[in-house]
């Protein structure tokens, strides 16, 4: 997750369509490529394109103010233009599960808990889509930073 919050529009090679995972920001500091689809790449586009107009909020927190946090580098940020948190987005994926109507428990017989959704989930539905698709798994471990 925390590739996903530390990464900037700087992060995406556009013309190779691809988004860079710098060493110096992964778990294995080693450099990987992931490729993109034509649609997320459309919406990579359309937020770089959007990112000159965020603002830097006039609202303070704990007697800070939020502007001292303001980012227009970091592709995923909060309404407030604020670096995303660990919190803020798994708040976010379990408010888009609840609008697709995906269940985010699931309970056995007793109603204790037999699996969740959380943003590790993401990248276990990634694998195994390489793999459905045919990826070889030399690829996918590469892919996942394994």
């Amino acid at each position: 997750m925390r590739e996903l919050i530390r990464l900037t529009f700087d992060d995406i090679d556009w013309e190779a369509c691809e988004l860079v995972l710098r060493a110096h920001k992964t778990k294995g500091k080693r450099e990987r490529r992931i490729p993109l689809d034509a649609r997320l790449a459309d919406i990579l586009k359309r937020l770089d394109a959007e990112r000159v107009a965020r603002k830097p909020s006039e609202r303070s927190a704990f007697g800070r103010p939020l502007a001292d946090r303001f980012s227009d580098q970091r592709v995923f940020v909060t309404r407030n233009c604020l670096p995303m948190s660990g919190g803020t987005v798994y708040r976010t994926l379990v408010g888009c599960c609840r609008k697709a109507g995906i269940p985010i428990q699931t309970l056995d017989s007793e109603g204790q808990p037999l699996e969740h959704v959380d943003v590790h989930s993401l990248r276990r539905t990634f694998a195994t889509d390489l793999i459905v698709n045919g990826t070889d798994p030399k690829t996918v471990q590469e892919l996942l930073g394994h």
